[in-house]
Parts: structure tokens; sequence; C-alpha cells
């Protein structure tokens, strides 16, 4: 697995390669760097290698529910910005992702406009494109 980060990339972590390809590609149009992890474990030990500036996570994944990973970063990571996507948000789901520290809740398809806005909207100055891929 190479987890190998910019100073400042995104780990972005989602079990739809597609999904988490265009979101790591809005992450370098903002200037981040981006490494793709394609599920929880993975992501667990990414960051466990390497700093990143922010986690964007799906939150239906196999084995490791996104919520379960959220709960993971707090509890090993708590000053980590983590937003998390999906389809829909209901009402509960919300509150539950809230309640669990979640920074910021985004509906798939992600946009530039708002994962920006979820970033805080403050890119870093990164010169190089890097994005890498644990498999």
């Amino acid at each position: 697995m190479n987890c190998e980060s910019e100073n400042k990339a995104i780990l972005v972590v989602d079990d739809n390669p597609m999904t988490a390809r265009w979101v790591g590609h809005l992450a370098t149009q903002m200037g981040y760097g981006a490494v793709l992890a394609s599920d929880g474990e993975q992501a667990l030990q990414c960051l466990a290698e390497e700093p990143f500036a922010a986690v964007v996570s799906d939150v239906d994944m196999p084995a490791m529910h996104g919520f379960e990973l959220l709960r993971n970063i707090r509890r090993l990571y708590p000053q980590m910005p983590v937003a998390l996507m999906q389809v829909f948000w209901d009402d509960e789901c919300r509150k539950a992702a809230r309640a669990e520290g979640a920074r910021a809740l985004l509906e798939k398809p992600v946009n530039l406009d708002r994962l920006s806005a979820a970033l805080g909207g403050n890119p870093p100055a990164v010169t190089a494109e890097r994005t890498g891929s644990p498999r």
C-alpha cells in the first residue's frame, strides 16, 4: 500500500473507485494532494503512516461503516477534520454524523464548491499534484 502524500493531502475513502478518483481529482483542483483508500482499514493504515489535512469518507462501505471509521479517527486523531459523504442525508443520519464529530456532510455527487466549503475553502499552496492509491 502506498500512502505517501504531499504535505497537505486529503485522504479520500470510498469503496467505489470512480467516486474516490473523482473526489481525489476535485481535491487536486483545489491545490491539495489526494490519497485514495478503498475501505476504513486502509484509511486507518494511511493515517498511521502519513499526515493529512483532512479525511473525506463515504458512509456506506463494507467491513467498516463510515461512522465506525469516524469514531476511530476521533479516538486516534481528535483534531483531524472529517467530512462524510453519501447520496442522501435524512435528519436522523445528519444528527448522528454531527454527534460523532463530522465536520461536514456532503451529498453525492460531490462537486468542487461543496468540497471546498467542507474543507474550509482555504486550499494550501501545493505545487505538485499528487494522487496516490493504495492499490
